[in-house]
């Protein structure tokens, strides 16, 4: 997160911090057999502190799940599945079931990381 200290132009206080984030939105639809799945091609990554990766899937119920990591965790628990990736072989995806979100549960509904 870059955080820069101005003085307040009101009460002429250095506590101001301004906060800067930016957020890159991925979805994943329902597939056959009750899984999501994630495929990601590294170049689209922004590798900077204050970028977020947010995932959102959406279940049978219609209910948006949402998974909110850092890059560097995305990177770390795609692991070496980020390194070639492509929908349309189907190659190096990562499907994880409905209701079971296996290594990516810690990222669910993490909005925290936000603050």
């Amino acid at each position: 997160m870059q955080t820069m200290i101005k003085k307040c132009k009101n009460c002429n206080s250095e506590k101001l911090q301004f906060k800067f984030r930016t957020i890159q939105v991925k979805s994943s639809r329902l597939e056959e057999k009750d899984t999501f799945a994630i495929d990601h091609d590294p170049k689209d990554l922004i590798k900077t502190p204050e970028h977020y990766f947010l995932w959102v899937c959406i279940d049978k119920s219609e209910k948006a799940l949402f998974f909110i990591m850092s890059v560097e965790d995305f990177i770390k628990t795609m692991g070496d599945s980020l390194k070639g990736t492509s929908w349309m072989k189907d190659d190096d995806r990562q499907h994880f079931s409905v209701g079971h979100y296996g290594k990516w549960a810690p990222f669910l509904n993490n909005f925290e990381i936000l603050e």
